[in-house]
């Protein structure tokens, strides 16, 4: 039986958002380690104070959180 042609464009854009998040995970746990590494290098601009604190283990945490979404998807 050949299945219809929305179940597999679905299919396909369902694998490529997983693809993406699992991309954004990446991203994020490569910037939480570069803001760890060098913080001054990051923003170079006047410190002004801020609403929530960014740090390397908010970055972990939403890397983290990218690939819960990834895995959820597929």
């Amino acid at each position: 039986m050949k299945r219809p042609f929305g179940v597999i464009f679905s299919a396909i854009l369902l694998f490529l958002g997983s693809l993406f998040q699992l991309l954004m995970a990446v991203l994020m746990a490569f910037s939480g380690a570069w803001w760890e590494r060098f913080p001054r290098l990051v923003c170079t601009a006047q410190p002004r104070p801020r609403r929530f604190p960014v740090d390397a283990g908010f970055m972990y945490g939403l890397s983290a959180f990218f690939v819960a979404l990834a895995v959820w998807e597929s």
